[in-house]
């Protein structure tokens, strides 16, 4: 039976004193892949934080696709941040029933850092440019500041997001342009075609291992 948990935990713990900023990354990450760690360490640099909280959901409640077992997930983001520094992953979304929504997951972290410590929520520019369509989006500003990755050379309506939310100029990264989407890598490893570029190597052993995305036999 799913449990469900009464608050914000993550491997390994946060310690004490607990960080003065935190980085929040939350996705599906089926699978995790380098633009995913890369956009992370960069917002950790962005914003001045040491920690950065990788969140795998239960299901997005903007995906309708049929997503791998979150223990499988949970695994891979595991293995693709083991060696960034002050990473954490927590399966706060994974121990609670579908859909995540981003707004309830930010009060429980809320409610286990305390009202002095930075959140910092990641997100692409084409999530920030549809942000007023999130569960309470509003209420999620009070909990945290954006930190909005946009790519070398494009907008992804960035420009009208910011006439919309001036104050989130200082919010905005610029990162380098990496054209990886889980959705390719899936249908590259389905087709038999190689991904050790996009993936770490532990995170791509461990999909063959568990024959993950239709790898094809042999």
């Amino acid at each position: 039976m799913m449990t469900t948990p009464d608050r914000f935990t993550t491997e390994p713990p946060l310690g004490h004193p607990t960080p003065a900023s935190i980085v929040v990354v939350g996705g599906t990450f089926d699978p995790p892949h380098r633009a995913h760690t890369a956009f992370a360490q960069a917002a950790c640099e962005h914003t001045g934080s040491e920690c950065v909280v990788f969140i795998p959901a239960n299901r997005s409640p903007h995906k309708t696709r049929v997503q791998s077992d979150g223990s499988h997930r949970q695994a891979m983001v595991k293995l693709a941040t083991a060696t960034i520094p002050g990473a954490h992953v927590s399966t706060y979304e994974l121990d609670r029933p579908a859909p995540s929504y981003t707004v309830l997951t930010l009060e429980a972290l809320r409610a286990a850092v305390g009202e002095t410590v930075r959140l910092h929520l990641l997100m692409g520019a084409d999530q920030a440019a549809s942000f007023e369509r999130w569960y309470q989006w509003e209420r999620i500003l009070e909990l945290a500041e954006p930190v909005i990755a946009v790519r070398e050379g494009s907008d992804d309506g960035l420009a009208e997001t910011l006439k919309r939310h001036p104050e989130w100029g200082p919010c905005v990264m610029s990162v380098p342009r990496m054209d990886i989407s889980s959705t390719a890598i899936r249908e590259s490893v389905a087709a038999g075609r190689d991904v050790s570029q996009w993936l770490h190597p532990d995170v791509l052993r461990y999909v063959l291992k568990h024959d993950l995305y239709g790898c094809p036999a042999g």
